[in-house]
């Protein structure tokens, strides 16, 4: 059952020094907050005081992703989508205005 959670905007990261700060030498370089590796087309960055970690998710225009991540700017109504480069994060800009839906973990599991 999809829950709406609002609105959100959307902003978009890369496992890249750049967008993450950590170096590909760091131990923990491309894993989440979670623990988990970070993976393009399941992984999102939230702010847990409004999405717990661990949440499915479904982002009009997006698709469904999980809530995997935390990153510094990410407070409030903010989610970070994880994408392959710096170019396309950049390139992905800022998008406002997003519906975002909790789903239950079978809905997340569906083809």
């Amino acid at each position: 059952m999809r829950r709406p959670l609002g609105e959100f905007t959307l902003t978009a990261y890369a496992v890249s020094e750049r967008s993450t700060g950590k170096r590909p030498s760091s131990p923990d370089y491309g894993i989440t907050f979670s623990g988990t590796r970070a993976q393009v087309g399941r992984t999102v960055a939230v702010d847990p005081h409004v999405i717990p970690i661990g949440t499915p998710l479904y982002i009009e225009g997006i698709g469904i992703r999980l809530a995997e991540d935390i990153g510094g700017a990410i407070k409030g109504r903010h989610i970070d989508v994880l994408v392959p480069s710096d170019d396309i994060a950049l390139r992905f800009g800022v998008k406002r205005h997003v519906p975002v839906y909790a789903l239950s973990p079978v809905e997340a599991s569906s083809p």
